[in-house]
């Protein structure tokens, strides 16, 4: 007697399995996703006496079951041995200074987007450069976001990827590569416009390369502010004599 596996049949269990273990993860498990890292500098009217701040901005995305009360935080390692974390602070998508205080449940299917911003350590300057600076080296501190709901850690994303410098040296060949298969063409208005050729597939680095910008452009940011606050001492001192 020859035992005989239909292919088709196979296939389609495997898909109701997938289906299944999926709709299981998302109606039972904690299951969060980082849709995007993003920052730069800004300005706006918004935020009094400040020319402009950096930001670090990410979004998440709830795939499984609701969550309450829930925090964001930028943790690394130092070589002391200590865990710091900053927090991230809730604001609008696209308007990092604008903070949200919503005490709403993270239901399924939301998109939450926070930011960290150079100003919040504005309080303490001397701190937040000293704090700022021991994340220097993204990668030796083993960078990661942890999501905690009612105190709680519940999920943790590791920034840094694995093989990052490997994976820059590939998107530059990918997109040399890529762009030999450039192609121009004409519409029917007579603009050209350029389609890009996709030989190569690349990786995305986005996360490291913010978060490696944002520290930089962080670090010049106290150090301008503390050279600022110097300038109006002495310039106050100087009001006072005469």
């Amino acid at each position: 007697m020859s035992l005989s596996i239909d292919p088709a049949a196979t296939l389609l269990a495997l898909i109701a399995l997938t289906v299944a273990a999926v709709a299981y993860r998302a109606s039972c498990c904690i299951w969060l996703k980082l849709l995007s890292v993003s920052g730069g500098a800004t300005s706006t009217v918004e935020v009094p006496n400040l020319d402009f701040f950096n930001h670090l901005d990410i979004l998440i995305r709830n795939l499984g079951i609701p969550l309450h009360d829930v925090k964001v935080w930028l943790c690394f390692d130092c070589e002391d041995g200590d865990l710091y974390q900053i927090e991230f602070r809730q604001v609008q998508h696209k308007k990092p200074y604008r903070e949200v205080h919503n005490d709403a449940v993270f239901q399924q299917g939301m998109v939450g987007a926070y930011s960290l911003r150079s100003y919040d350590f504005d309080e303490n300057h001397d701190y937040g450069l000293k704090l700022i600076r021991k994340l220097n080296h993204p990668r030796k501190r083993n960078a990661r976001i942890r999501i905690y709901s009612q105190d709680f850690l519940v999920w943790e994303i590791r920034i840094w990827q694995r093989f990052y410098w490997l994976k820059l040296k590939w998107n530059s060949l990918a997109h040399w590569v890529n762009s030999k298969f450039n192609r121009k063409f004409i519409c029917s208005d007579g603009r050209e416009l350029l389609k890009e050729g996709k030989v190569l597939p690349t990786f995305n680095t986005n996360s490291n390369f913010r978060l490696e910008c944002f520290v930089r452009d962080t670090i010049k940011y106290f150090e301008r502010r503390n050279f600022q606050d110097s300038n109006n001492v002495t310039n106050q001192y100087f009001d006072a004599k005469h």
